[in-house]
């Protein structure tokens, strides 16, 4: 039990290596988050509770974006970084 419960921690809430809804780039508005897309975690403001800082873009469904520069720019910036490609998620600045 412990080590499922581990195993969900440092995966994220989501599958982040399959991309099961494609890439973010086709979406409503790109990279920015919307609520219409993302409605179970719209204006929380604690992105790394679900997407685990040490898992995300690692691999991804999007095309041209250099995954090495992004991780470098999280790893700089932490959760403060995450507004600046994905938009503000419905939290107010």
């Amino acid at each position: 039990m412990v080590i499922a419960l581990l195993w969900v921690v440092l995966a994220g809430c989501g599958p982040e290596d399959d991309c099961p809804e494609g890439s973010m780039l086709a979406g409503e508005d790109g990279l920015i988050v919307v609520q219409d897309e993302h409605p179970e975690g719209w204006a929380e403001p604690a992105c790394f509770s679900c997407h685990a800082a040490a898992v995300v873009h690692r691999t991804g469904c999007t095309p041209g974006v250099d995954l090495s520069a992004v991780r470098e720019e999280v790893d700089a910036g932490g959760l403060s970084s995450c507004a600046a490609c994905h938009g503000n998620n419905g939290v107010s600045p």
